[in-house]
């Protein structure tokens, strides 16, 4: 029973990733053209260079936070650099080049590049509502 209990607690401490982390950033890049959004807890970053080039910065709406805190439990940080493209689009200019980036007290984890629109599956929660709140850059 004891032996049960300690491989629990281990179990729930090592899937708390979401309680370290500090700030998630999503690029997504092509020729001419890039869109950043990093959200922390306190404040959201949004930066895009091209033809229109933006930068807007606002306090992080706790929703969100709490959103992709949530969509976190389940992504192992220290997976997510090996993570594969479920496609291949941006290969032939059919997509745009993405990729995440989480930050935690101690480390940087940084996706491998995905096709915008197509992450991989652990990371997807995360990323889509990252790109939703990407969308925003025009109305605030």
């Amino acid at each position: 029973m004891k032996k049960i209990f300690i491989m629990m607690l281990a179990v729930a401490f090592l899937s708390c990733n979401s309680d370290k982390i500090i700030s998630y950033t999503y690029s997504v890049v092509t020729r001419g053209y890039k869109m950043e959004i990093t959200v922390s807890k306190d404040s959201t970053r949004i930066v895009q260079t091209g033809r229109q080039s933006l930068k807007k910065s606002y306090a992080t709406n706790a929703n969100l936070w709490k959103s992709l805190k949530k969509n976190s439990k389940d992504i192992k940080l220290k997976d997510i650099s090996g993570l594969e493209s479920p496609t291949n689009k941006r290969q032939f200019d059919g997509a745009m080049f993405a990729s995440l980036t989480i930050a935690t007290k101690d480390s940087v984890y940084r996706s491998n590049s995905f096709d915008a629109g197509y992450p991989p599956a652990m990371i997807k929660n995360a990323v889509d509502a990252l790109a939703k709140e990407s969308e925003k850059i025009n109305e605030k």
